[in-house]
């Protein structure tokens, strides 16, 4: 499986110094279709291969030290940083094992979700289409339909509706208790240097369809929580991350809170941009990819 066409130009540059950044999301030692979504899942087995891979190839270093690196132009030789976005509960499995092999990496948190007080409707609309519900009256094709509005809409009256729409039938989720998101006693129990927090927003919203006042807040609100745990540090990884997802609003609204910020497009970081591009590295093949120097 080859990688997304947007993130996948030539990687002649593999050989030459620079900073990689992967990005994940859930991981997992089984895939479940109803708790995991198929293009954000890895499976321990696979995850534990691509570290391999990477930490014989690269220098394994912190967001943070990427970017000191960065700003102070030091990076003489290859370097790699590993991340994961949203704060799915198998963080509480992969951190562990990330404490155990020595490996750095920062956890970009949707607070609105710890402990499942919320739910993103993505979650709902992988649940609904793949449980194969009876007597709904809400078609697979709608769902999708309403995925890709959330996904691609530019105008915030239709985001709305499709949001409430997913929102609306969380009632058809499973009755027993089944934790979607991280638990904040967990989070506040890391005290190990090697795993740093960050900010992906309140709820993981389209940072382009929030007002600047809007963002600001979600961000602050984002803070409150985060800010608090051992490994905090001022990054903010925008949700989606794509062109499409941010505006020039984002950025100001991150220089006012001294926040550095990550993308999601491309992954090979030489100092030419103001903040760090991600490889979106979840159920890819990435050995291939990266053996035939594939990625940006």
């Amino acid at each position: 499986m080859l990688v997304a066409q947007e993130i996948a130009k030539k990687l002649i540059e593999s050989k030459r110094a620079g900073i990689w950044c992967f990005n994940f999301h859930q991981i997992s030692m089984k895939y479940d279709p109803l708790f995991h979504n198929r293009g954000t899942f890895t499976s321990l087995s696979l995850f534990s291969k691509y570290i391999r891979y990477i930490r014989n190839r690269f220098n394994l270093i912190s967001v943070s030290k990427a970017f000191e690196m960065l700003d102070n132009k030091s990076v003489n030789d290859r370097y790699a940083c590993i991340t994961f976005d949203d704060g799915d509960s198998s963080i509480e499995d992969i951190i562990p094992y990330l404490i155990e092999n020595n490996i750095p990496a920062s956890f970009f948190l949707n607070t609105a979700y710890i402990d499942d007080k919320k739910i993103d409707p993505f979650r709902v609309a992988n649940y609904l289409v793949n449980a194969n519900l009876e007597n709904i009256n809400i078609t697979k094709s709608q769902i999708c339909g309403w995925v890709k509005i959330l996904r691609h809409s530019r105008k915030l009256d239709e985001y709305n509706y499709a949001k409430n729409k997913l929102l609306n039938l969380n009632y058809l989720m499973p009755d027993e208790h089944h934790s979607f998101y991280v638990r904040s006693r967990f989070l506040f129990d890391i005290k190990n240097d090697l795993i740093n927090f960050g900010l992906h927003g309140y709820e993981h919203d389209r940072f382009i369809l929030l007002s600047r006042d809007e963002q600001k807040t979600s961000l602050i609100k984002n803070i409150e929580f985060v800010g608090k745990l051992h490994g905090y540090k001022p990054l903010f990884a925008i949700p989606f991350g794509r062109p499409r997802d941010w505006n020039n609003d984002t950025i100001n609204v991150c220089n006012d809170l001294e926040l550095r910020y990550l993308f999601a497009n491309g992954g090979f970081n030489k100092g030419d941009c103001p903040g760090l591009k991600r490889i979106p590295a979840d159920n890819r093949n990435l050995l291939f990819d990266m053996r035939i120097g594939y990625y940006q």
